[in-house]
C-alpha cells in the first residue's frame, strides 16, 4: 500500500491581489483548499470572469451544459452546508458558496450515461483555477448525499430535477495566515505508465 504524508502547513498572504502567477504550473502547484474565509464581500465580477473562463472548457460535442448557482446570503449558505458531508469543523466560515450543475437533457442514450459528470467534473476544475487566478480562495466540496438529501438541496435552491449535482465549492478572501492540508502528492511511477 502506498504511505503518504499528511499534516498541515501554514499559508501566508496566498490572495493578494499583487501576486504573479506566471504559468499554469505554477498556477496548479501554489493553489490550496482554503477552510479559512473572512467575512467580507465577494468581488461578483472576479466571480462571474472566472466562470467565463471556465466556460472554455472542453464538453462533450460543444453542448455546454454546465451551469453554476451563487448563494451569498451567509444563513443559506450555510442552511445548504448542513446538507452536505465534508465541511464539519469549517463550514461555519463559508460566506460565499458555489453549486455546480450540469443538465442531462443535454445527453442522449446509455452509451453518454457518464458524460454528465465528467464535463461537470472538467468545468469544475477549470473553474477552481480560474477562481485561483482572480485571488478567489476556494475549496471544493463533494456532493454524495443519498437521493432524499439531495432533493433537499433541489428545494432549497430551485435546482431542476434534469440536472445533476457536480460538487460545491466555497469560495471567498482568506485571512493572511491560515493552515492548510500537507498534501503530499504521489511519485510520476505510480500515476503514469507507458504502454509500448
Amino acid at each position: 500500500s502506498i504511505q503518504l504524508s499528511g499534516g498541515s502547513k501554514e499559508v501566508k498572504d496566498m490572495n493578494n491581489n499583487s501576486r504573479s502567477i506566471g504559468s499554469f504550473k505554477q498556477l496548479a502547484e501554489k493553489r490550496n483548499s482554503v477552510r479559512d474565509f473572512l467575512d467580507v464581500k465577494l468581488d461578483i465580477e472576479l466571480l462571474t470572469n472566472s466562470i467565463l473562463i471556465a466556460s472554455n472548457t472542453p464538453t462533450t460535442c460543444n453542448r455546454q451544459p454546465n451551469k453554476v448557482y451563487y448563494l451569498s446570503n451567509k444563513e443559506k449558505v450555510q442552511e445548504v452546508l448542513k446538507l452536505q458531508n465534508g465541511n464539519a469543523g469549517w463550514g461555519h466560515s463559508v460566506g460565499n458558496l458555489l453549486i455546480c450543475t450540469t443538465n442531462q437533457e443535454y445527453y442522449s442514450g446509455v452509451r453518454e450515461r457518464n458524460q454528465a459528470q465528467i464535463d461537470g467534473g472538467m468545468f469544475c476544475m477549470s473553474l477552481v483555477y480560474a477562481l485561483e487566478e482572480n485571488n478567489i480562495s476556494n475549496c471544493t466540496l463533494n456532493w454524495c448525499v443519498d437521493y432524499k438529501q439531495d432533493q433537499k438541496l433541489r428545494k432549497k435552491v430551485n435546482i431542476s430535477d434534469s440536472e445533476i449535482v457536480i460538487m460545491m465549492i466555497a469560495v471567498g478572501s482568506a485571512p493572511e495566515k491560515y493552515l492548510v492540508t500537507n498534501s503530499q502528492k504521489r511519485k510520476l511511477h505510480e500515476i503514469f505508465e507507458e504502454i509500448k
